[in-house]
């Protein structure tokens, strides 16, 4: 009876889904297609992407690692990068695929570190044009 009633158990938890975030890679968020395009009514070039292997993945739970840079001199915008510092996106001229944003919940502002390598988790926004944010935004992010 027991052993029935393990059984039982152990065949439904394997039916439920899980819940939990999967891990994605930089491999998974660079693959996607990016074009410069003038935008006259700002002035600038914008990029805009067509992702391949990350369009799955969106609004769902993710994780992903990568180096903390700072957005700001208070420290209460941050990205992940795949790289450090001194070759991301912004200083070192990788691609705007190698960033997302962290749109932190209020329980995870705090002071990271520069260049520290992180995992967090949130919820994956694709933005498939940088007119009002980055490309990658992970939503509800904290640290993992």
């Amino acid at each position: 009876m027991k052993r029935a009633l393990l059984l039982i158990v152990f065949s439904i938890t394997l039916l439920v889904p899980s819940q939990a975030q999967q891990q994605i890679n930089w491999n998974i968020l660079t693959d996607v297609d990016i074009h410069k395009v003038f935008d006259a009514s700002l002035g600038v070039d914008i990029y805009e992407a067509d992702y391949k292997s990350a369009a799955p993945y969106e609004g769902q739970e993710v994780s992903v690692q990568g180096f903390i840079i700072p957005l700001d001199a208070l420290g209460t915008q941050y990205v992940l990068s795949q790289n450090p510092q001194t070759s991301c996106f912004f200083c070192g001229g990788a691609g705007p695929e190698t960033i997302i944003k962290l749109a932190l919940k209020p329980v995870a502002f705090k002071r990271y570190a520069t260049d520290t390598r992180m995992t967090f988790k949130g919820i994956l926004k694709l933005n498939p044009d940088t007119r009002e944010d980055m490309l990658y935004v992970l939503e509800q992010a904290e640290p993992f």
